[in-house]
């Protein structure tokens, strides 16, 4: 691929919020195969650093910086932008609670666009948003899920740390990218898989004492494979003429839950499952709601109806758009990349 240097040349300054993550890995390998070498790499901890490490050290000519340090620090995202011609965030809180997902997604994208206002180099963001956001809970069951499907405003009903935490992290990106006139890519990942990463997606079910309780019958899982996933974040930090834009990324050929679930539990061995109904777990949901209700939360609704319907209502899912404008195509098949994954599972003690 060649680089677009109308937005960033091979020299200019790349900043990768989140880079020793899961994606950031991939998306920082992506750069480097593509003739990126002036890198600055964000990391909070140390955890997967040493694999960031060894991706730069294949990059010939590379002057990459690690940079390790917090987002909620201002004086650390000062530094982190200067002269900085692009920023790609991959960051994101992922566990820990809705006070500590809220600080590392959301008041930590503040800090770092409240400092891009003092840099004037800045050509493109590129904002890794998630799924999650959309409303899904309305949506007839087999719709099509694209870029226009309403962003989730039932907060309350649907009781995800996640979802509420991505959402108002994007629209911080979007108000800014509004009020300084700055082009903003959006990419939408679906459940982002590979080896390394999230074994079971709580799409499939979850696992419990070596039983796996499998709520998402024959839905289709929306896969991005972790290669084809940076590969997407690299073309909308280099393609022209898409600012602005948003673009779901999912694989070609995704899966059934219960077919994903055959092969997970065939690489595990000695697992058992138990099927969930869909109806069984919605009834099970307004129950649970009711009693929270009537007991003031002494059993809190950790499971709302609303959570229900947005995480295992069947729903379709499109990648079209991001094949037209993004141009866009898998370089890993589904099938290979779940034999990938699957693989990585089994070589595990």
């Amino acid at each position: 691929m060649k680089v677009d240097e109308s937005i960033a040349g091979p020299d200019d300054l790349v900043l990768v919020t989140g880079s020793s993550g899961f994606l950031g890995v991939k998306v920082v390998e992506k750069l480097l195969q593509n003739g990126f070498r002036n890198l600055r790499c964000l990391v909070r901890t140390q955890t997967r650093v040493a694999q960031l490490r060894g991706v730069l050290s294949k990059g010939k000519g590379v002057e990459a910086e690690i940079m390790k340090g917090n987002l909620n620090d201002p004086e650390y995202c000062r530094r982190a932008v200067k002269d900085a011609v692009l920023v790609i965030n991959c960051a994101a809180g992922m566990s820990g609670g809705l006070v500590n997902m809220f600080v590392d997604s959301v008041v930590s994208a503040r800090n770092l666009l409240s400092v891009l206002r003092e840099d004037d180099k800045l050509r493109r963001i590129v904002h890794v948003s998630s799924f999650a956001v959309y409303e899904t809970a309305n949506l007839k069951r087999g719709a099509l899920l694209t870029e226009e499907t309403p962003i989730e405003s039932h907060h309350t009903e649907r009781n995800d740390a996640y979802s509420y935490t991505k959402v108002k992290q994007e629209e911080l990106f979007w108000k800014f990218a509004t009020e300084h006139a700055m082009p903003l890519v959006v990419l939408r990942p679906g459940v982002i898989f590979g080896p390394g990463g999230v074994e079971l997606s709580p799409r499939v079910g979850f696992l419990f004492n070596r039983t796996v309780f499998h709520l998402g019958d024959s839905n289709l899982i929306p896969l991005t494979y972790v290669d084809n996933c940076a590969q997407a974040v690299l073309l909308a930090a280099t393609k022209p003429g898409i600012e602005n834009q948003i673009f779901n990324i999912v694989d070609d050929e995704i899966p059934t839950s219960k077919d994903f679930l055959k092969m997970y539990k065939a690489a595990k061995g000695n697992l058992r499952s138990v099927n969930v109904p869909y109806v069984a777990t919605e009834l099970f949901s307004r129950i649970l709601k009711w009693y929270a209700h009537h007991s003031k939360d002494q059993i809190p609704a950790f499971l709302t109806p609303h959570r229900v319907a947005s995480t295992w209502k069947r729903v379709d899912f499109d990648n079209g758009k991001s094949k037209r404008l993004l141009g866009w195509n898998q370089a890993v098949t589904t099938s290979d990349a779940l034999n990938l994954h699957f693989q990585y599972i089994r070589s595990k003690p």
